[in-house]
């Protein structure tokens, strides 16, 4: 007898429609499971007839086809070790067909017939929900465990089971046996405040515009002059995801198998902040077998903080250039091509030269020009052009150290990025665009120039120091300056304001 289950995998972020169709016929006992299964895929026999066996269920040695349709990509992953075991009973004619007919069946078997946890269900049930809006699903089965995420699209009838013995007695009475719901718990960290911060009101200044208008920043300085308390401290000027982000957020975060009861969804902006040491798959995704998210990813609708940027392998950094301008990165194998959304707002720190104390004003620079032009050129100009804000920290004076704590607070900062941001939705109407992201061919209808402010830019872009993409960025920068500033236009002092926050000729000057 043949039955078909439906069920999904994942490739990527791009959940993939899969029939499971098992075969009962006579000839030599033995499993054979076709349909490009990889090696956790073609596992599951020995998983699904020890689980089935477990839950007292005996099975007649037969020959037994498995085909996962359609056949033309790898099937990876135990997501179809619950739709096996169904399709098995069905085609043993234990189980009645339209029992399972209409069900989105996901889960992972242990041998004693527990449904195991599994990653990637809320994007399996964000694609499913149209099915089951047209009528063409009834419903979804997924592990227990994993019902505080699949909970969190509305209007899908999610079915959340333990074992494989609770599924069947489900498909055959329509209800569930009582067992505890996980409940969803959502843990609240504490978030350090910008008022630790001493000086630096130049650096405030400029990861106030970095928060209101989405923009990337870099900060240069010697050691210990605070750039990473202030990249640490960004988070907290940013307001929380609105629905879609968050939705959106979480479905990487599913794929990655890093969503728990204690984080079901991600509400706040993540701020990822990955090691120097970090290989260019963690960092921009990959894998072995299985694509997976990276960093750049993890980090979406969010802060990617790089610190020491200089030290991170140059593969990784020019790796960066694709989804800064395109919000997207693309993993590509042989026979397989994963896009994952990485939309992330990239703030980077950095030495100015390899012992750090390059211009300044109190400790020598211990470098030879060749170190220095070495240490310089470990981060390209194409990358530099495409960082909005350039910022050079000069050391904490005494007493900036010994005045307290400032007043500039981040609930006072978060309440002007929080109006700034209103001001563009308005401007762009639906969506969540931010300035950062203004289209080049759309900068001319939202940054007019008046005729001091063309002949400011006219001086800039003749010196020929400047990009195409540099003057786009810096337009893109004045109009967040002005929209803090409550201008409707652009003027002079809103571009000169912008220009001094991307000091390319300096950052180049090194040596």
């Amino acid at each position: 007898m043949l039955a078909q289950i439906h069920a999904s995998g994942i490739l990527g972020m791009d959940v993939q429609k899969v029939e499971v169709e098992v075969d009962i016929s006579s000839g030599l006992p033995g499993w054979q499971i076709v349909g490009m299964p990889e090696a956790a895929v073609r596992e599951s026999k020995e998983r699904v007839t020890a689980a089935i066996r477990n839950s007292g269920i005996q099975l007649l040695s037969r020959k037994v086809t498995v085909n996962l349709a359609p056949a033309q990509w790898k099937k990876s992953g135990a997501f179809f070790d619950l739709p096996i075991a169904l399709g098995l009973l069905v085609a043993s004619e234990i189980l009645q067909p339209l029992s399972v007919d209409g069900y989105l069946v996901v889960g992972e078997l242990s041998l004693k017939g527990d449904v195991l946890h599994l990653p990637g269900i809320l994007p399996m049930v964000m694609a499913a929900r149209e099915r089951v809006r047209s009528g063409e699903l009834r419903g979804i089965i997924v592990p227990m465990s994993n019902m505080h995420e699949a909970r969190l699209v509305p209007d899908v009838p999610i079915v959340g089971v333990k074992t494989l013995q609770q599924v069947l007695h489900y498909l055959e009475s329509g209800t569930l046996p009582e067992c505890d719901v996980p409940e969803v718990i959502q843990l609240q960290t504490p978030l350090p405040d910008l008022a630790d911060v001493r000086g630096q009101e130049f650096a405030k200044r400029a990861l106030l515009i970095a928060a209101a208008g989405g923009h990337n920043m870099l900060m240069v300085s010697s050691p210990g002059s605070g750039k990473t308390m202030l990249a640490e401290r960004l988070p907290s000027l940013l307001p929380p995801l609105s629905i879609e982000q968050s939705l959106d957020t979480s479905r990487i975060y599913s794929v990655a198998g890093k969503l728990s009861p204690q984080q079901s969804v991600i509400v706040s902006p993540p701020f990822r902040a990955p090691h120097h040491n970090s290989s260019a798959a963690a960092i921009c995704g990959g894998g072995r077998l299985v694509p997976m998210p990276g960093e750049v990813s993890l980090a979406h609708n969010g802060v990617l903080f790089m610190d020491e940027l200089p030290e991170y392998p140059r593969d990784v950094l020019e790796a960066l250039r694709e989804p800064l301008e395109s919000g997207y990165i693309a993993v590509n194998r042989a026979n397989q091509r994963a896009l994952f959304p990485a939309c992330f707002q990239l703030i980077a720190a950095m030495n100015p030269c390899a012992c750090g104390y390059y211009g300044h004003s109190k400790v020598a620079c211990q470098c030879s020009m060749p170190q220095l032009l070495g240490y310089r050129r470990r981060v390209s100009g194409p990358l530099l052009d495409r960082i909005d804000l350039q910022v050079m920290l000069q050391p904490v004076t005494p007493d900036a150290l010994l005045d307290g704590p400032s007043d500039l607070t981040s609930e006072k900062l978060r309440m002007e990025v929080v109006r700034c941001r209103k001001i563009q939705a308005q401007r762009f109407g639906s969506g969540a665009r931010l300035n950062a992201h203004i289209p080049s061919q759309d900068l001319d209808q939202y940054c007019f120039l008046d005729m001091p402010s063309r002949q400011l830019v006219d001086r800039l872009m003749t010196s020929g120091k400047w990009s195409a993409r540099g003057y786009h960025r810096m337009l893109r920068v004045a109009r967040t300056i002005a929209d803090l500033a409550g201008a409707d236009l652009l003027c002079k002092e809103h571009l000169a304001e912008a220009i001094q926050f991307r000091q390319l000729d300096r950052l180049q000057a090194f040596g």
